[in-house]
């Protein structure tokens, strides 16, 4: 029985059933952050199939299936091992499991269930500007990201607006407009679709995102006042797992693909181009692209050496020149704005500056550790920060319960249920109290 996820998705959460009957999974977008289902393989005829939408967890025992939604909410349904069909309704047993990527909650052969309980069942974060020494400062106090699984976030180019890709409590995604550091938020895009990823236009007048409104992720762009409507940039057949527009305005880049992760970045001329140019479709996987403040050099993350290391190279004709620039791992490449450092995470989520020497051709100079990003969240195949106009500070997501000061009812509590399986049937019987 072989199972092969949709592009860019993959099986978590599995589960054995009883008497080698199959398997439990949960079917999810890459890191689970914005889509997860419940799925069944089935382990005599190896078809797969949908159970239920929007499940991050899930155990079977004896004639039952124990659930947990992206919500937090938990639930019991019967389901039959035999045909491996739910033959019931779910009933709600209990809320606030901390799902923080999947729903933080085991169970015991001897009958113990435990898991996390958090505010709502949602782990919070907060964004910090984070000093070249490490020292963090909340952005607005009174300003909480909900939940943490965000897919993106954007500095304006004057620094003072912050677009930042949020879900919702029905898993819904969508880019917010947050004025720094203690104005208001304000929705920017609208509906059922995942928006994710914001970047800003050069003059800061208007943010690109990425869609699914249309299927595969495409790139749209909108008014960063609110104004006017979505409109659709670029759709390829690949779809675009990132996109940022050159300093001029003058190209887009992108990153395509996923399957097998295998990413190519690409780039198109805008209002020239109807077909992607391609740059890096090595048989390995390129993410990761950002452009130099002046448009010279373009610096990705690339598995080529058997491990994810950031390169630079000229940009667009990036066949005259390649510089391997991490040496112990590598990501998230971001440049300052001043065109002298390139700031990445290495192997050890260390927040690293490579000077870049001014002239002509592409030198580096020295390279420092800055501080541990450890604490802070980190984006699967994104960058993980953004960068202020002045390059003296970072802005990062720390989840909320890890913040200093904070109360306790901020962090999760550990619950235990003993015979859970009892519990589960009272309450399915009609007996919830």
């Amino acid at each position: 029985m072989v199972f092969t996820p949709n592009p860019g998705r993959y099986a978590a959460a599995l589960t054995a059933l009883p008497k080698s009957r199959g398997i439990l999974f949960v079917h999810c977008d890459n890191s689970c952050a914005f889509t997860s289902e419940l799925w069944v393989a089935d382990g005599r005829s190896g078809e797969t199939k949908l159970l239920l939408p929007d499940v991050t967890w899930a155990a079977y025992a004896d004639g039952r299936l124990l659930f947990v939604r992206r919500d937090g909410a938990a639930f019991g349904v019967p389901f039959d091992l035999g045909t491996l069909e739910l033959v019931g309704a779910p009933v709600p047993l209990f809320e606030g499991v901390t799902v923080s990527v999947g729903a933080q909650i085991t169970t015991s052969a001897s009958g113990t269930l435990a898991y996390l309980a958090g505010p709502a069942g949602i782990n919070r974060s907060e964004a910090v500007w984070v000093s070249r020494d490490g020292q963090a400062v909340p952005v607005d106090s009174t300003w909480v990201v909900l939940p943490a699984s965000t897919s993106g976030w954007a500095l304006s180019p004057d620094g003072a607006r912050l677009a930042i890709s949020v879900m919702d409590e029905s898993s819904r995604e969508n880019v917010w407009i947050k004025e720094l550091d203690r104005g208001p938020v304000s929705r920017l895009t609208f509906g059922a679709s995942v928006d994710t990823r914001p970047r800003w236009t050069p003059d800061g007048s208007s943010v690109t995102f990425l869609s699914d409104r249309e299927g595969d992720q495409s790139l749209y762009q909108r008014s960063a006042d609110g104004t006017g409507r979505d409109t659709l940039i670029f759709d390829v057949e690949a779809a675009i797992w990132e996109a940022l527009p050159s300093p001029d305005g003058q190209w887009i880049v992108m990153r395509t693909g996923g399957a097998d992760n295998i990413r190519d970045i690409v780039a198109l001329r805008v209002g020239q181009d109807t077909v992607p140019t391609p740059l890096l479709t090595a048989p390995y996987d390129e993410e990761g692209p950002a452009l130099s403040p002046d448009g010279r050099w373009l610096a990705y993350v690339s598995t080529e050496t058997g491990r994810r290391e950031v390169f630079v190279r000229p940009f667009p004709d990036v066949e005259s020149g390649k510089w391997q620039v991490s040496t112990s791992g590598g990501v998230s490449p971001v440049w300052a704005h001043s065109g002298g450092e390139l700031f990445f995470l290495n192997g050890n989520q260390e927040l690293v500056s490579q000077t870049v020497l001014p002239g002509a051709a592409f030198q580096r100079g020295e390279q420092q550790v800055l501080f541990s990003t450890a604490a802070y969240r980190q984006i699967e195949n994104y960058r993980s920060f953004d960068v202020s106009p002045d390059d003296q500070r970072f802005l990062m997501l720390r989840p909320k319960a890890m913040a200093p000061g904070s109360s306790m009812e901020d962090a999760p509590v550990l619950v235990m249920v003993e015979n859970w399986l009892e519990e589960v049937d009272r309450i399915m019987r009609g007996g919830r109290r």
